[in-house]
């Protein structure tokens, strides 16, 4: 199901160059800015982070929601 995420087909491989490079253009930067300061200074509370991407395999944006 993570695939379909991600607009790839269930047989395709996927690992985390795969995830990074489905970022949308135009939030990759803030999601790669975000990522650093949360492995930096992990939140007491946990954190949050939405973004969307852009299906390898479709093209089609899709919003993604991580907590942690």
């Amino acid at each position: 199901m993570a695939k379909s995420f991600f607009g790839l087909p269930p047989e395709a491989e996927m690992d985390e160059e795969t995830v990074w490079n489905t970022l949308h253009p135009d939030d990759r930067e803030g999601v790669m800015r975000r990522m650093e300061e949360i492995i930096q200074t992990p939140p007491d509370d946990g954190y949050s982070l939405e973004y969307r991407t852009a299906g390898l395999g479709d093209g089609k944006p899709r919003w993604i929601g991580r907590a942690g």
